[in-house]
């Protein structure tokens, strides 16, 4: 079940720090940005 859980949270880590946009970054995702 743990590890389940650990899964879970490093994509929604992921998806949280490289997908989403960042108003930091202009509204653009990490990807867009580097």
């Amino acid at each position: 079940m743990f590890s389940l859980v650990g899964s879970a949270i490093d994509s929604w880590k992921k998806d949280y720090n490289h997908h989403r946009p960042h108003s930091a970054l202009g509204n653009n995702d990490a990807g867009e940005s580097s």
